[in-house]
């Protein structure tokens, strides 16, 4: 047992990565979470104010984020693409793009986060 507490220990000096995964307790959003904040954001509200049936559609996952692509749905022409967005699923953090430095700030989507996060705490025992 002591040899396999060495090894993981080992792995983490080595790597900042897994020693975080190792570690991360913190909840994350589920799938559907994070599309409820795409739909959330600014640009989407817009959209669905005027008729124009926003859609979020993942485009792919990670342990860390999600990503997604913003449309409105009920556009006469064009693509109707509003934009493609990232969520980070620890923080909840919507970025534009795959930019996680820029990120989607309003006091709507920083209520949205918060509630969805005080969901999922755990009472203490």
């Amino acid at each position: 047992m002591r040899i396999l507490h060495l090894t993981a220990l080992s792995l983490c000096l080595l790597s900042d990565v897994f020693c975080q995964r190792a570690t991360d307790t913190r909840p994350k959003l589920t799938v559907k979470e994070a599309r409820e904040l795409v739909l959330g954001i600014p640009d989407a509200l817009a959209a669905s104010a005027a008729g124009r049936c926003p859609k979020a559609e993942m485009l792919s996952i990670t342990s860390e984020s999600a990503f997604f692509q913003l449309r409105s749905t009920c556009v006469k022409y064009g693509s109707g693409l509003i934009g493609n967005f990232t969520v980070d699923l620890s923080t909840g953090n919507v970025g534009f793009d795959i930019d996680k430095e820029h990120l989607v700030q309003s006091e709507h989507l920083n209520r949205l986060r918060s509630r969805l996060f005080a969901r999922k705490r755990v009472p203490l025992p």
